[in-house]
């Protein structure tokens, strides 16, 4: 994102409404439950608020985060704003431990990438489920009315 583009100091009152709604609801509500669900909202909202701060998130883009591609799929909280945050991330479970030690690689912050090359390589369709290898080679119907 450009250096000069203003829209990444430009305060949402949407943002700023919706994180000051989630503060209100987890200091107030009766609900243990519900105030804890408003716990994980503030957190959300201030990761859109801090990302549109610092200009890693542009608001209203096709690709919204800095430096991740348009195909990735985000975590996105009401009104469609993304926090920043991949849904395909998030701790490693222990199977992928488990692949990643047979690979030798370290469980670091590449570990999962190295996780889906090795899936996605020709050399590996032993691994994949047969449920997957037919959904891969399975032609799609086009209906055309």
């Amino acid at each position: 994102m450009p250096e000069d583009d203003d829209t990444r100091t430009t305060v949402n009152p949407y943002v700023l409404g919706q994180l000051s709604r989630a503060i209100t609801t987890a200091a107030e509500h009766p609900d243990t439950a519900v105030r804890q669900r408003a716990v994980k909202r503030i957190e959300q909202w201030e990761e859109v608020f801090q990302g549109m701060l610092t200009g890693t998130l542009s608001v209203g883009t096709r690709a919204p985060v800095q430096d991740v591609p348009a195909w990735v799929t985000l975590e996105v909280v009401q009104g469609g704003f993304a926090t920043g945050n991949l849904l395909a991330g998030g701790v490693l479970q222990p199977h992928e431990l488990e692949l990643l030690a047979r690979l030798k690689r370290a469980p670091d912050n590449t570990g999962r990438a190295a996780l889906n090359i090795y899936y996605l390589s020709s050399s590996r369709t032993d691994e994949r489920s047969p449920e997957c290898m037919a959904a891969a080679v399975r032609p799609h119907r086009v209906i055309v009315s």
